[in-house]
């Protein structure tokens, strides 16, 4: 909105205050491109430590396969797991996996299931967030 009112500004006023309003046009430009720049990620250091594997599911709350979802986050070797359409017998064969200790489910059975984050490591808070009903959840581990 500052652009185009700066333009017109600058078109219906004096030849003299043309290079004022240009020069602020191309400082307003240069200011909005660096405020729209990507995020760029710090590089990490080349430690195994800083490496943590995350799966992303959607178990279908259909399934009946189970033990072949079983064994592949067994062999997966994954830090985190987050799920999607987690029903309720998911959810009891999920909580024999001894790999993730640390599991917490958000209900929204109604519909299609729940979400779960299935963790090797702890979570911060004792308890994570979840919007019941909303399928969304989070949680901070580590």
């Amino acid at each position: 909105m500052l652009l185009p009112t700066m333009l017109v500004l600058a078109f219906f006023h004096k030849q003299r205050n043309m290079l004022i309003y240009f020069v602020l046009i191309m400082l307003g430009a240069f200011y909005l491109y660096h405020i729209n720049q990507p995020f760029v990620a710090k590089t990490l250091e080349k430690e195994k430590t800083n490496t943590l594997k995350h799966i992303q599911f959607n178990l279908n709350f259909r399934n009946q396969r189970m033990d072949e979802v079983m064994e592949y986050f067994n062999n997966s070797k994954a830090d985190v797991i987050t799920l999607q359409e987690v029903t309720q017998a998911h959810q009891e064969k999920l909580e024999e996996l001894k790999a993730y200790p640390y599991q917490t489910y958000c209900e929204f059975y109604p519909v299609v299931g729940a979400v779960a984050i299935l963790s090797k490591h702890p979570f911060v808070d004792k308890q994570s967030a979840c919007l019941k009903g909303e399928g969304l959840q989070w949680s901070q581990i580590m």
